[in-house]
């Protein structure tokens, strides 16, 4: 399994969801009970020596965003 992590970034009824659409996501999701992830979780997937990165356009600029502010 590769070690890069692909996000998408969804509206749902006004919020903003982080799917995982990469192979990770049934896995991550057995952990989490949850088809979404929060920030503090894509934090400790970081600390576990993944890679984040953005699966379509959208997620680019929101994933963007989070680096420059220092969340992701």
């Amino acid at each position: 399994m590769e070690q890069t992590i692909k996000i998408e970034v969804r509206s749902n009824y006004g919020s903003e969801s982080v799917y995982i659409t990469s192979e990770h996501s049934g896995p991550i999701s057995a952990l989490t009970k949850k088809k979404t992830v929060n920030l503090s979780e894509l934090k400790a997937l970081k600390q576990l020596g993944f890679t984040i990165k953005p699966g379509n356009e959208v997620t680019i600029f929101a994933t963007e965003n989070l680096i420059k502010e220092n969340k992701l």
